[in-house]
């Protein structure tokens, strides 16, 4: 692949294209080498399928014209701005389910909250019965009460379980999307007890408490056609602060190499971004990548969990396919997601008809922090005839 040229933001003015249909989109904003816009692709898929199955979209990677740029093909010839309309449309749609999940985790921290009072305060008597220090037992139950006060917003949810109970609560309710929503949100894992424990999927690389399904509810609710369609068509500018599911390697790239507290707002503001957040992203790409999150089911292993894609051995390789146009329009998302679980099932995926090779990126684990990061192209084996 060619270098990159700088980045540039798109100019303010700038507007998707509202005159001339086409059935073939070249989405510039899309690079084969950032996790953050593969998803973006994937999610782009679903939200078309979803919102406009008559157009049967498909995608492949342009490889014959550098730089290398995904290819939207569709049935029904349409404008940019209409792609970048239906897509948001589809993306409300798709989320839905996950922001019902995350009002109930919301609504069961509050019931955890008020049992874990009750529990404290039994503790706190019988500690002053036996004399007992209950210094740190006030500090908690201070906390606890202060929790209380405030009703737990869908949007600050970090999971949405927190034990194998929680998680079981979700099960059986009869809603196919729902629950394949849970199964990409959080899985079964052994813990170090022995015990089943629920754990989120390994794409989960905001730290700490940081809301990571929560996040999915904040996106939904920001989604507009404007942000998406620069994300799809335009170099990324890095123009909003926050929201971000921290896929981009240059973010985790920026947080490495940034003088300073990272925590300073401050150092990121740039004259024309948005949001209040600390680091700069691109919206309308993790507003896509949240849709792409479906296509990710967690996968229970005898030692810890695995998505579609991930090297299951070492749990932290993450393989996506590059396929070109072979076989007319390009691949449909369950064709994607089909290579997806090839990827992850050896050292090196089998080759396969259309597909040139696999991006790798690597999942990278300090202590309780995750970050991404490039792990080179390997091209795939042409098939012996």
């Amino acid at each position: 692949m060619m270098a990159r040229k700088a980045r540039q933001a798109p100019s303010p003015g700038w507007q998707p294209d509202v005159t001339a249909p086409g059935e073939r989109h070249r989405l510039g904003g899309l690079e084969p080498d950032n996790l953050l816009a593969v998803m973006a692709l994937l999610g782009l898929l679903r939200a078309l399928e979803t919102a406009r199955p008559d157009w049967q979209p498909r995608a492949f990677w342009d490889v014959e014209t550098h730089p290398w740029r995904p290819v939207l093909t569709l049935a029904v010839p349409q404008t940019e701005a209409a792609v970048a309309e239906a897509a948001a449309e589809g993306v409300r749609a798709v989320l839905g389910p996950v922001s019902e999940l995350c009002a109930i985790a919301a609504q069961q921290e509050q019931v955890n909250t008020r049992t874990r009072i009750e529990e404290v305060e039994i503790e706190i008597e019988a500690a002053q019965r036996e004399g007992k220090q209950i210094s740190k037992l006030n500090e908690e139950l201070k906390k606890l009460k202060e929790r209380e006060q405030g009703p737990r917003l869908p949007e600050k949810i970090v999971r949405i379980a927190s034990s194998p109970e929680e998680l079981r609560n979700f099960l059986g309710s009869q809603d196919r999307e729902r629950e394949a929503w849970i199964s990409c949100l959080s899985g079964w894992a052994w813990g170090r007890n022995g015990e089943p424990e629920a754990r989120n999927s390994p794409l989960k690389l905001t730290s700490g408490q940081q809301s990571f399904a929560g996040l999915f509810v904040t996106l939904a609710k920001a989604c507009t056609h404007d942000e998406i369609a620069k994300s799809l068509y335009r170099p990324w500018g890095y123009m909003h602060r926050g929201d971000s599911f921290r896929l981009d390697v240059a973010e985790a790239r920026r947080y490495a190499y940034l003088k300073g507290d990272p925590t300073n707002a401050a150092l990121w503001k740039i004259k024309g971004q948005t949001g209040t957040g600390v680091a700069p992203s691109e919206q309308g790409a993790n507003i896509l990548a949240a849709a792409a999150f479906r296509s990710f089911p967690v996968i229970f292993l005898r030692k810890g969990v695995a998505i579609p894609g991930m090297k299951q051995k070492t749990h932290n390789l993450l393989r996506v396919p590059i396929w070109t146009a072979t076989g007319g329009r390009g691949a449909t998302l369950s064709g994607i997601e089909a290579l997806l679980r090839l990827a992850g099932r050896s050292d090196r995926p089998p080759p396969h008809p259309g597909v040139g090779g696999w991006q790798q990126f690597r999942i990278i684990e300090v202590g309780d922090y995750k970050s991404i990061a490039r792990a080179g192209y390997i091209a795939a084996t042409p098939p012996t005839p």
